[in-house]
Parts: C-alpha cells; structure tokens; sequence
C-alpha cells in the first residue's frame, strides 16, 4: 500500500485557530494558560501543574508546535495517573507519534469530529 500524498496547503495561523482554553484530560479539565516568563527564558516550551488543573503552553510557538506540545503535556498528565511518574522521553516520543499518525491519517480525525458532533447531540 501507498501513503496517499499530502497536499501542499499552507499552515493556518494562529490567529486563524481557536485553540480551547480547557482541555480534558482523563476526564479532568485542565486549564490552558501562556507559559510563564521565566520558563520561556529558559527555552521551556510547555508544563503541567497536575495538582492545580493547569498546562502551560508558550504562546509564541506555531501551530504545529503548539499541538505537538499539548499531546506531550497531556500524556505527562496520563503518565502520571497511570504510571505515578512522567517520562520526558516518553512524552517526547509519543508526542511525536499522535501528532505525526493524525496528520498521516485525516480520515481518523474525521471520525472522531463525527463522534464528537453525535456525542454533543447525544447530550442535548
């Protein structure tokens, strides 16, 4: 089998994404913050206060960036409730793999935004 080619499209902006300002993550929310100044200058590009229900993500990042660094602190947050303890190289990775799988394979995005539309209407 092939891997079907990828169109040129341009990135979206920013400006043009409404990233959320709660995620849920294992059922908790989590409040999406900008990463603070000092962990900026020290080339931090995101971190998780477990306890306080926050991520902290560098708002200067891209798109791209942006997403891979909410999979690597959301699986932080999984790493923990799981394992009691978080991996940098785990996060890292795996992050890596999410971001790259759902951008390889767009019908699986697609399925999960119908689930999620019928879950909605499900609740309504």
């Amino acid at each position: 089998m092939t891997k079907p080619k990828r169109e040129n499209i341009p990135e979206p902006t920013k400006q043009e994404i409404s990233f959320p300002d709660t995620i849920f993550c294992g059922g908790r929310p989590f409040t999406v913050d900008d990463l603070p100044e000092l962990s900026k200058s020290e080339g931090t590009l995101g971190l998780c206060d477990i306890r306080a229900g926050k991520v902290y993500i560098d708002e200067c990042l891209d798109v791209a960036l942006t997403l891979k660094t909410l999979w690597h602190e959301a699986l932080h947050i999984a790493q923990n409730d799981f394992l009691g303890d978080v991996s940098e190289e785990q996060s890292r990775w795996g992050s890596l793999f999410v971001h790259q799988f759902l951008i390889e394979n767009p019908a699986i995005v697609q399925i999960y935004q119908q689930l999620h539309v019928s879950g909605n209407e499900a609740a309504e």
